[in-house]
Order: structure tokens, then C-alpha cells, then sequence
């Protein structure tokens, strides 16, 4: 019995310190895995940890960020005091009703003090995260609720703009409209450098929501040769993905962030530090796929992300790529539609084509057709769109986003802006 008993002893520690030598042996060497994936991104200039974004440190005088911090109150008093306004269907519409209006138009003092900020901000050149620039170490989950909240308060100083212009239009304001507009476009291009992918997509619908505004704002109001120039100049700088790439290699450190929150105890590092190579070298043609084309990150088509964890984040990185590109559409059309607006003011009897708008390289390229962008007549007057996501031409039918573009009506004021 003694004989029996040293013989499994020596054998449950012969296999204890088996265990132990393979755990170590695969921590070294899973280590290693990651450290060059590491490397190789700091080769790249890509960011590996949140204080890389954070880096080199900005004083508050060059942050836009922190300047539209300094904003952040007035815009959020704005918001309370028409909370009833943004609840309201109307809302949702290219104008606000009479009542609405009015509301708005009361605020002109806190209008006043806010718009000088949010000025000051898209003027500077950097922007770099409040919450990036302040945070050390956290968790995934700390990480998550922080940038979910600064993205909510971020949010209201949009609305406060996007309020402001539909009572301008409301008003018949359209110089100031135009710039209010403008002053948007300029701003939600900025908040797309808030980290991950939320934030660069949370900015990207409201760009959206502001093209659409302008547009309608197009069809009520001629736009002067020197009011196309700035939107054009504005929108050149919409037509880039650099931003979106931006986004996705934020996105994979916050997807370090949580792998590391699956391991607290050196038992499963191996395991971790494996996973979080496959998902850096995953991570590591983000940008190459984003630049092929909206559909690249369909799972269907790309074998190297068929395992965890980068398989669960396909749906997002998918969807995420295809919000880029309908963002990207919506800027072509409208650069197109300034285009067209300036082609019908020198020559109302002519019969435009999308080729002699005169928009070089890919401006009327559909990027999720590659084909040029439709540009057709109807009753109401000019449509310019593209086929959208399903790739199918609908024939400008813009519900539910079948295509995506913008109606130039035939019946327009006559006498262009100063």
C-alpha cells in the first residue's frame, strides 16, 4: 500500500510539474507570439494600448476636444430647455413647425455662447479624446460605460446645432441656415475621432442627417458660387476613409481592453495571449479591407476570421464598413448635386449627364457599385443617387434607404444668394 501510494504521488508530481513546465513553456511562447504582433504594429505607427492615442499629450488650447468640453454646458441647457421639441414628431423633419420655431429662436443667448466654442473647435487642427486622455488602466467594462457616456454628452452639441438650423430654415434664414449647416458637417468630421467603432459611427449619422438637411436646404435655396466652393471643400474631406481606419484600429484596442478581462489569473494567459495575437493580426488588415469595398468584411469571404474571438465582432465590422460607405455615397451625391445646382444656374435648357458635372477622379464613382453615380430626370426635377447596399438600382426610390441620394426640385427660387 506504502509502494502504491509513493508510486502515485510521484506520478501526480511528476504530472503537476509536466503541467507546470507546458504552462510555462506556452506562456513564453504565446508571449512571444504577441509581443512581435505588438512590435510589428509599432512598426506601423498603429496604437496597441489607449494611452497611445493619448500620445503625444495635448495642451487644451490645440484639443478641439477640450474645447468642445467647455461647450458641452450650454449645449446640454439647450437640450433640456426643448426636451419637449426633440421628443416631438416634427423633429424628425426638414423644418420645425411655427411653435417649435419659436422655442429655439428664444435661445438665442445660450446659442450665443455656444457657437463660439464649437467654432473654436472645428478650427483647431487635433482633436484626442477627453476620456482617452485621462484614462490609465481600466477595465473593458469601465472603458465601455465612459466612452459610451462622453459619446451621449457629445451628442447634444449636434442636436443643439441641428435644432438651431431647422428654425433658421423655418424662418427662411438661409444664409445663417447654410452656415449653421456647415458649421455641422465641420463638427461631426471632428467627432469622428472619438475612439472605437460607436463613436466614428455615432458621428457618421449625424453628418448624414446634416447632408440630407442640406440638400433639402438646396432645394429652397440656390446656393452662391462662393457657398458651393466652401461645401465642396468640406465634403473632399467627408470622401476619405482615413478617419473610418482611425476607428478600427481604436476598436482593436478596445478588443485587447476585453480579452484581457477574460483572464485575471496566469492559468488562462496562454490561452489570452494566443487570442490576442490571432485578433492583432486580424486586426492588422482592418484598413486593407475597409479600402476594397463595403462588403470585405463579410464573413463569407474572409476564412482568416472565421475563429474566436475575431469572428464574433464579423457582424459589427461588417456593418460598421457598410455605415463608411453609405456615408461616402451620400457625400458624392451631394458634391454632384452642388455640381448639378451650378450646371442648371448657367445653363437652365442644358440636359446634364453625371459625366460633365465637371467632379474629377471618383466623386461620381458609387462606391458600393464602383459604377458612376445615377443622375436622372423626373417630374419633380433632378434625382442623383446611388444603388445603396443591396447594389440594386431602384430608380432613386429613397424609402428605406433601396437607393441613396437626393432630389434637386425643378422649381427653385431664381435669384441665387449674394
Amino acid at each position: 500500500m506504502k509502494k502504491f501510494l509513493r508510486i502515485l504521488g510521484l506520478t501526480v508530481g511528476c504530472g503537476l510539474l509536466a503541467l507546470l513546465i507546458g504552462h510555462t513553456l506556452a506562456l513564453v511562447y504565446t508571449g512571444r507570439l504577441l509581443e512581435s504582433e505588438l512590435a510589428a504594429r509599432r512598426a506601423q505607427g498603429l496604437p496597441n494600448t489607449f494611452q497611445d492615442l493619448a500620445m503625444p499629450r495635448l495642451s487644451d488650447d490645440e484639443n478641439s476636444a477640450a474645447m468642445l468640453e467647455r461647450a458641452l454646458p450650454w449645449a446640454e441647457g439647450i437640450n433640456q430647455q426643448l426636451a419637449d421639441v426633440i421628443a416631438a414628431d416634427d423633429c424628425d423633419e426638414s423644418e420645425l413647425g411655427p411653435e417649435a420655431a419659436a422655442k429655439v429662436a428664444a435661445l438665442s443667448d445660450a446659442y450665443a455662447r455656444l457657437l463660439p466654442l464649437v467654432r473654436a473647435a472645428v478650427e483647431a487642427e487635433h482633436y484626442q479624446s477627453r476620456t482617452i486622455g485621462t484614462m490609465r488602466k481600466y477595465s473593458h467594462a469601465i472603458l465601455s460605460q465612459r466612452l459610451l457616456d462622453q459619446t451621449s454628452k457629445l451628442r447634444t452639441i449636434p442636436r443643439a446645432l441641428r435644432l438651431r438650423s431647422r428654425q433658421l430654415v423655418a424662418d427662411e434664414q438661409y444664409e445663417e441656415a447654410f452656415d449653421s449647416l456647415m458649421l455641422g458637417l465641420s463638427l461631426a468630421r471632428i467627432l469622428r475621432h472619438e475612439p472605437t467603432i460607436i463613436g466614428y459611427l455615432l458621428a457618421t449619422a449625424y453628418a448624414n442627417d446634416t447632408k440630407v438637411a442640406m440638400a433639402r436646404l438646396m432645394a429652397k435655396y440656390p446656393l452662391s458660387s462662393s457657398q458651393r466652393q466652401r461645401l465642396e471643400q468640406e465634403l473632399a474631406l467627408h470622401d476619405d476613409l482615413t478617419i473610418a481606419c482611425e476607428g478600427l484600429q481604436s476598436e482593436a484596442i478596445f478588443g485587447m481592453a476585453m480579452l484581457d478581462d477574460l483572464s485575471q489569473s496566469r492559468v488562462a494567459r496562454p490561452l489570452t495571449q494566443y487570442w490576442q495575437y490571432q485578433y492583432l493580426r486580424d486586426a492588422a488588415t482592418w484598413n486593407d479591407r475597409l479600402q476594397q469595398g463595403p462588403h470585405a468584411f463579410d464573413e463569407a469571404n474572409s476564412s482568416t476570421t472565421r475563429g474566436f474571438p475575431v469572428s464574433i465582432l464579423i457582424p459589427a465590422l461588417d456593418a460598421f464598413s457598410r455605415a463608411a460607405y453609405t456615408d461616402i455615397a451620400r457625400t458624392r451625391c451631394l458634391r454632384a448635386l452642388i455640381a448639378l445646382q451650378a450646371t442648371l444656374e448657367t445653363h437652365p435648357d442644358a440636359v446634364p449627364t453625371i459625366d460633365s458635372l465637371g467632379l474629377s477622379g471618383n466623386a461620381t464613382r458609387d462606391p458600393f457599385s464602383q459604377e458612376p453615380l445615377h443622375l436622372k430626370q423626373v417630374d419633380e426635377g433632378w434625382l442623383i443617387y446611388s444603388v445603396g447596399r443591396d447594389g440594386v438600382d431602384q430608380g432613386g426610390d429613397f424609402e428605406k434607404e433601396a437607393d441613396l441620394g437626393y432630389l434637386l426640385p425643378v422649381s427653385s427660387p431664381e435669384t441665387p444668394a449674394p
